[in-house]
């Protein structure tokens, strides 16, 4: 696994931040503790945007990069997909029956995951912070999806809040694509396709990340990211310290290896034989989705029973086991 470096465009943003607004993180800290006070939101939440506006004023799109930057600093958890499986997913269609609450399981506050200069109609993005929100004080209550690209050209503009396309989801019934649709109802047809070809790919990068069997691995060890544990101290009690580097995770090396295996038998035009003699179908690579399973006793009602996201990898009939799969080992610098 290969270590990001002081230059990498997350921690440019998050360095160039205090030149902008003084003293932003004692200062937010300080904010966080008081409006918790008056009113408490949902533990998955490290602080809702209400909280940065003090600090910036009428400035809409820099209390959305406060709330971010702020909440990833705590974890500074960087996320970087296989390039073939993120092109795979990319190309996974949302489905109508994925459930909302699945994206509940976004591993940490505020996740970075790297996009490799994914086009958008600000430029290319280096990357998106992905962060809930809450829409109310209750688990239940809808919740928001909230996503800041880092659309930055170059290292002096990384503390341009305009620099950063936001966009914001607002998550509720049972269908993650009916919320999608709901959210951006009104715009018009261009800004609908352009929001598509955005979203959707971050949405299928996201589900991945929080679905059954996620691949997940730092330094060639399979794990999940882990929220900061409070550190006791002698005068303010238990406090959360960010983090002192970065957390960077690999996402599906083993599987994107076996997507390149499955690309390649497709691509050959050999036909092997059965017991019978008779050849077997020609090696394709079937088309990915996501299937949603419901989980639980029959004897509860469907609609309470827990449901699990699985994304179907586009394999072909012949490698269904990752087992086969090589293991893919990098080296750390």
């Amino acid at each position: 696994m290969e270590k990001p470096s002081s230059a990498h465009p997350a921690l440019l943003a998050l360095d160039r931040l205090p030149s902008i607004v003084n003293d932003v993180w004692r200062r937010h800290e300080q904010l966080r503790d008081t409006y918790r006070e008056q009113q408490p939101w949902p533990a998955w939440c490290y602080a809702p945007t209400a909280v940065a506006f003090p600090l910036v004023g009428e400035r809409p799109a820099l209390a959305a990069k406060v709330t971010a930057l702020a909440a990833w600093r705590m974890t500074k958890t960087i996320l970087r997909f296989d390039p073939t499986l993120r092109a795979a997913l990319a190309e996974t269609q949302l489905d109508a029956a994925l459930p909302v609450d699945v994206l509940r399981r976004l591993p940490g506050w505020c996740i970075y995951v790297e996009l490799d200069g994914m086009q958008t109609f600000r430029g290319p993005a280096h990357g998106v912070w992905c962060l809930l929100e809450p829409g109310g004080a209750t688990e239940t209550s809808p919740f928001f999806l909230s996503m800041l690209l880092n659309t930055a050209h170059a290292p002096e503009a990384m503390g341009d809040e305009r620099a950063m396309l936001g966009l914001s989801v607002k998550l509720e019934g049972d269908s993650l694509l009916e919320s999608v649709r709901s959210t951006y109802h009104s715009a018009d047809d261009e800004l609908r396709r352009h929001l598509a070809g955005i979203m959707q790919p971050i949405l299928s990068l996201l589900l991945y990340v929080c679905s059954a069997g996620a691949e997940l691995t730092r330094g060639g060890q399979p794990g999940w990211p882990a929220p900061p544990a409070p550190v006791r101290t002698r005068r303010g009690g238990e406090r959360l310290f960010p983090a002192e580097r970065p957390a960077l995770w690999d996402v599906g090396l083993r599987l994107g290896a076996a997507l390149r295996i499955a690309y390649e038998a497709a691509r050959g035009d050999h036909h092997d034989a059965d017991i019978a003699g008779r050849p077997s179908p020609a090696p394709h690579v079937r088309r990915p989705h996501w299937h949603t399973y419901v989980l639980g006793s029959h004897r509860v009602d469907l609609a309470l029973r827990p449901r699990e996201v699985r994304w179907m990898p586009p394999i072909p009939v012949g490698i269904e086991d990752m087992a086969d799969a090589p293991a893919v080992v990098r080296a750390v610098r």
